[in-house]
């Protein structure tokens, strides 16, 4: 339930005209406190208030930051892009239950886990960050001088 109003509340404000990576960052942080909390907190309501918030942010984010690729990524490039990213997603499905199966089995809880998560979340903020204030929009790409390049057959790519 909640997962779903994060998809439609969030979807309703990435809309806007320039809101879609602030929806990312909103999307974000609510899952990383979220997750802070349900570690901190050890009363099963607390934690599942928080997980709840957690649950909001994690399926908001999903489609909108799935409509980020195409504002970064010009058109020669984009499908290679987006199954990179895509491969990153499913080496994390992969990771991430190993990651957070070792912690409960070295701490006997899953505090630390959620603590994790929370940690991987500000790592998407960051990369995002990243991302948006080195990459140029893909019509300042298309104009560079070696544009022409990468769009020919014989090019670069």
């Amino acid at each position: 339930m909640f997962g779903l109003a994060g998809i439609l509340l969030l979807g309703k404000l990435s809309d806007r005209p320039g809101s879609r990576l602030l929806a990312n960052y909103l999307a974000l942080f609510i899952s990383m406190f979220g997750l802070l909390g349900a570690g901190y907190f050890s009363e099963p309501l607390v934690r599942m208030t928080f997980l709840c918030g957690a649950a909001f942010g994690f399926f908001g984010a999903m489609p909108v930051f799935w409509s980020l690729p195409s504002q970064f990524l010009s058109a020669s490039v984009a499908a290679g892009g987006i199954a990179m990213i895509n491969s990153l997603g499913n080496l994390s499905s992969v990771i991430n239950p190993w990651i957070i199966g070792t912690i409960r089995d070295k701490t006997g809880n899953y505090n630390a886990g959620f603590f994790w998560l929370a940690a991987m979340a500000l790592l998407s903020v960051l990369t995002l960050t990243l991302i948006f204030r080195l990459w140029k929009t893909p019509s300042q790409r298309d104009e560079s001088p070696n544009a022409e390049k990468l769009k020919s057959p014989k090019g670069v790519c």
